[in-house]
């Protein structure tokens, strides 16, 4: 049971920042002006960007 609610919530983080990249990418501003403007740190933004190209990698979706 233990697993498959840590296994829920990294699906909703992996969608959570899914969303974000693709509305920062987007948005036309850099990546610090749209974090500075959204309240994350762009190493985080980074950080999540890179888990997501790597599962993309895998082929797998968020």
């Amino acid at each position: 049971m233990e697993k498959r609610i840590q296994a829920l919530n990294h699906q909703e983080k992996m969608a959570k920042w899914s969303e974000r990249i693709a509305a920062c990418r987007s948005s036309g501003i850099s990546v610090r002006a749209w974090c500075a403007g959204n309240g994350i740190s762009t190493a985080s933004y980074y950080k999540w960007q890179k888990k997501l190209f790597e599962y993309a990698a895998l082929g797998r979706t968020p």
